[in-house]
This record gives structure tokens, sequence and C-alpha cells, in this order.
């Protein structure tokens, strides 16, 4: 693969969706699996009843610092990287903080 081109991987090996309510801006690596993420603001409803009482707010985004517990079965210390590697969907499903 041309390292100039992005490859779009559709099951990445860990997600932010139990960490952040909305996208990430930002991801960066702190340490061996330790990572620092920011979010957007997340629009969010509050339900009062009927459909025309609900009303939204932003709900501030947030940067958050998180360990990706399965990084030691994707790139274990002991074995050389792989040149393919493919994730699951309890991977980027299920990942936590």
């Amino acid at each position: 693969m041309d390292p100039d081109k992005l490859a779009r991987e559709d099951k990445p090996f860990f997600s932010t969706n139990l960490v952040h309510k909305a996208r990430v801006l930002s991801i960066a690596w702190l340490g061996h699996d330790m990572l620092i993420s920011h979010g957007a603001p997340a629009p969010m409803r509050t339900y009062r009843g009927g459909e025309d009482e609900n009303e939204f707010y932003d709900e501030p985004g947030a940067v958050v610092i998180w360990r990706w517990l399965g990084f030691d079965r994707f790139m274990p210390a002991e074995k050389p990287m792989q040149k393919v590697m493919r994730g699951c969907a309890s991977d980027y499903k299920g990942s936590r903080q």
C-alpha cells in the first residue's frame, strides 16, 4: 500500500462510542496503551411529553484520557508487527473507557 494514500477500514480495532457522545475531533497516543481523545459537543434532546414539547441543547464535548485494553491482543510486544490486521465487530462496538 502506498503510504501517501489513506485506507478506509470498516472494522477498526477500537471505538470511542462508550467514551464520547458525539464525533471525535482528535486523538493522540500518550503511552503504550494510553490515548487522549477530544470529542465534539453532542446535540441532546429533552423529552417533556408530547412531540411539540421536545427541547434541544448541546452537551459540551470532553477531553478524555483512556486505556485501550485490547492493545496487546493486536500488537503483542514479543511478536513482529503484521502487515495486515483485521478487527471484528465486537472490537469496535464494545471498546471501554
